[in-house]
């Protein structure tokens, strides 16, 4: 004798949904260190802006590593020193 379970699609729709979901979120989480080297990846290129941002989100991630505060560092320095260099255009100009 068989038994037979009958559960509605819309029930049947929404778990398979909700698994997709839940897969997703934990193949897109980020670690520390994936912050730091997309960071080193921008600035690289030289978007030190978005290096900052990303080593900010390491260091919210990871508050004790060296690498990203580092980093951080250097492109904010350099971010600094872009902008005086700009200043000091505009006033000789």
């Amino acid at each position: 004798m068989a038994i037979i379970i009958r559960i509605p699609i819309c029930k049947i729709i929404l778990l398979v949904i909700f698994t997709i979901l839940l897969s997703l979120d934990i193949s897109l989480a980020q670690t520390a260190e994936d912050f730091v080297s997309q960071g080193m990846e921008k600035a690289s290129k030289g978007d030190y802006k978005g290096a900052i941002l990303n080593y900010d989100k390491a260091i919210e991630l990871n508050p004790n590593d060296t690498k990203a505060c580092l980093h951080r560092g250097l492109y904010k320095s350099k971010m600094g020193a872009v902008q005086e260099q700009y200043k000091f255009t505009i006033l000789i100009y």
